[in-house]
C-alpha cells in the first residue's frame, strides 16, 4: 500500500510540469529539495538541523524562483518552505531507524522526499502559481 502512495505521489512531478509555470516550478522545487537534503545530511541534530534545513531551502527556493522566467520570489519561497519542511520532517521521522544503517534502506530514505514531494509541489503550484 505504501508503494502505491509513493508511486502516486511521484505523478505529481509530471502534473506539475504541465501547469502554467511548470518547468520553472519543477526546477525551483528540485533545487530547494537538493539544498534541504544536503543540509539535513550534516550531523547537527535536533532543532538546529531542522531549522537550518528549512531556512536554507527557503533561501534556495526564493533565489531560484526569483531568476526563473515564470515565477517570482514569493512562489520560490513557498516552494522552499514545502521542500524544507518535507525534508526536515522525513529526516526527523526516519533518522533513528536501525534499518537505515544499511545501503538499501539509506537509498530508499534518500529517494523518499523527491517521491513524496511531487504531490505537495503540485498543490503548492496550483494554489500559489495558478
Amino acid at each position: 500500500m505504501s508503494g502505491i502512495v509513493v508511486a502516486t505521489s511521484c505523478a505529481g512531478w509530471i502534473a506539475t510540469g504541465r501547469t502554467d509555470a511548470g518547468a520553472s516550478l519543477v526546477v525551483t522545487c528540485a533545487v530547494a529539495l537538493a539544498v534541504a537534503s544536503a543540509v539535513s545530511a550534516l550531523p547537527l541534530g535536533g532543532w538546529l538541523d531542522a531549522g537550518l534545513t528549512l531556512a536554507l531551502a527557503v533561501a534556495a527556493g526564493g533565489a531560484v524562483g526569483y531568476v526563473m522566467p515564470d515565477l517570482d520570489l514569493l512562489s520560490g519561497v513557498w516552494s522552499g518552505v514545502v521542500a524544507g519542511l518535507l525534508v526536515a520532517a522525513l529526516h526527523a521521522l526516519f533518522d533513528r531507524l536501525p534499518e537505515l544503517r544499511g545501503r538499501l534502506g539509506a537509498f530508499s530514505a534518500t529517494a523518499l522526499p523527491v517521491a513524496v514531494g511531487g504531490t505537495l509541489i503540485f498543490v503548492v503550484g496550483r494554489v500559489i502559481v495558478g
